[in-house]
């Protein structure tokens, strides 16, 4: 079997990028070695992309927050954020591309294979360092000992919160019937890890996304989008009285905390989600209460600033999509909005009719995060460009009725 060596390098670098201990045995106090080395080898392995819609899109959002960052935008201050901004949009579109250009979704099974035992495996040692008194929440992005725990397969405190957009990808697979025993197990275990992983970072936003992302995903059921988006539709419209009341609110929430450490992260989070409802919908107490002004902040920058953004510091910092709005505006803004567009309706193209449903709840995942943490980076792209996707596509169920 010929090996194609720019596929095996993309790949290689690629499952580099997403797990700090491959970085750690490999020595790589700083990711721009694979970064160079994925963005060469897809250079080489798809040139043609350098021609294609996409990379014109990019181009233009390079362009433009290039500019900020020469006038001097506190956003993009550093070079590096410069270009990691786009590197991670650069090999996830046209990685998708490659597969999308070549329909040979078999020759990057091992893409998959190698995610399932790096993903397993430093998902169990972060939960078993977890019960060991290391949180991801806790030990922050800085703390020394963090070289130390990654070398022995501890996950980063990103990757948490990006993982509920692949639950759908995995509740995919295993419900497919068409996969063999071992491929729907495989996906089995990658559902239960994903939970694991979010516990044990005990952030609380990934953790409501991933129930969320779990629950719709077990609501799919056989069919199209568009029967699966009205059986979502009846059930949200059944459970909204109950979901808006005050008092089912509290006692749900009074409810969950039985169920956590009093002494943690979540046990706050739901003390202050609590509070908040207590208080009515014009206050919020507690953490929320700060992190509501940063929102708030945010919102007003972008208003004051809607057609060119702002240089200043005054957005709120703690959302991704909209501080990007507020520092660049409309003129930056749509570019990114295009290329995320563009992706989806690639990706919409490729999957079949009846695990779409599987796909937008990824897509919605993603957006309720990143519009709730700072949480874009490289590997926010890859994961929702290339994994989502593609896992969706080879493994998710297949009905010869909706084929076109």
């Amino acid at each position: 079997m010929k090996i194609n060596v720019w596929l095996a390098s993309t790949i290689i670098a690629i499952t580099f990028l997403l797990f700090p201990v491959l970085q750690q045995i490999a020595f790589f106090t700083h990711l721009t070695p694979m970064y160079i080395i994925s963005v060469i080898s897809l250079l080489f392995l798809y040139p043609k992309f350098l021609i294609k819609k996409p990379f014109l899109l990019i181009i233009i959002y390079f362009i433009v927050v290039l500019f900020n960052h020469w006038s001097g935008d506190s956003y993009f201050s550093e070079s590096s954020a410069v270009w990691t901004e786009i590197v991670g949009l650069f090999i996830g579109m046209s990685f998708f591309g490659y597969v999308y250009d070549n329909k040979n979704i078999i020759s990057i099974r091992p893409l998959f294979i190698a995610f399932f035992i790096m993903f397993s495996y430093s998902s169990l040692v972060t939960w078993v360092l977890y019960f060991q008194g290391y949180s991801l929440y806790d030990l922050g992005l800085d703390n020394p000992i963090l070289d130390s725990l990654y070398s022995i397969g501890m996950m980063d405190y990103v990757f948490p919160h990006l993982v509920p957009m692949l639950i759908p990808a995995f509740v995919s697979g295993f419900r497919n019937k068409n996969n063999s025993t071992n491929v729907r197990y495989m996906f089995l275990v990658l559902v239960i890890f994903s939970i694991m992983l979010v516990v044990a970072c005990q952030a609380f936003t990934p953790l409501l996304v991933a129930l969320f992302s779990l629950v719709l995903s077990i609501l799919v059921l056989s069919g199209g989008l568009r029967k699966n988006i009205k059986r979502i539709g009846i059930v949200c419209l059944i459970l909204f009285p109950f979901a808006f009341s005050p008092k089912i609110q509290q006692d749900t929430l009074r409810f969950a905390k039985t169920f956590v450490n009093p002494e943690g992260n979540y046990y706050n989070k739901l003390q202050d989600l609590e509070y908040t409802i207590y208080l009515g919908s014009n206050s919020a107490g507690g953490a929320l209460e700060g992190r509501t002004g940063l929102y708030q902040d945010t919102y007003h920058t972008i208003a004051n600033n809607l057609l060119f953004g702002t240089n200043s510091s005054t957005y709120g910092g703690h959302s991704a999509i909209p501080d990007r709005f507020a520092v660049l505006g409309l003129v930056g803004f749509i570019p990114l909005l295009l290329v995320v567009l563009y992706q989806i309706k690639l990706s919409f193209k490729i999957i079949n009719e009846e695990s779409k449903a599987y796909y937008l709840i990824g897509v919605i995942s993603l957006i309720c995060t990143i519009m709730m943490k700072n949480m874009i980076r490289p590997m926010t792209w890859i994961l929702m460009f290339i994994y989502l996707p593609l896992l969706i596509k080879t493994y998710g169920p297949t009905n010869i009725k909706y084929q076109k």
